[in-house]
């Protein structure tokens, strides 16, 4: 999968939206009603989408994927249930802030 400034951008509108939810009792049906302007995100909260899409990237090509997934590659793909897909998403990404501060 290549990874485009485009996918980059809707990470981070993604996280944007995230952030803006975690920080004000709005709901997110008002937040979609709402005209999305971008908005300051820090560096941390960018850095950790990067992280986030990194790795997930990576854990679907080192063949760690859901069925939706797998069927596109083949019927003999091997699968993962979402949650397992979850967890194995999560150990990635521990592994990958390891020596983050």
């Amino acid at each position: 999968m290549e990874r485009t400034q485009s996918s980059d951008s809707r990470w981070r509108q993604v996280i944007a939206v995230q952030s803006e939810l975690e920080q004000s009792m709005v709901t997110l049906p008002e937040l979609l009603d709402r005209d999305f302007k971008p908005r300051k995100v820090s560096a941390r909260t960018v850095r950790f989408a990067q992280a986030l899409e990194e790795v997930c990237i990576k854990t679907v090509e080192d063949g760690d994927m859901t069925k939706d997934l797998a069927l596109l590659v083949g019927p003999d793909q091997p699968w993962l249930t979402t949650n397992q897909f979850f967890t194995k998403v999560d150990e990635n990404l521990q592994k990958h802030m390891v020596d983050w501060k």
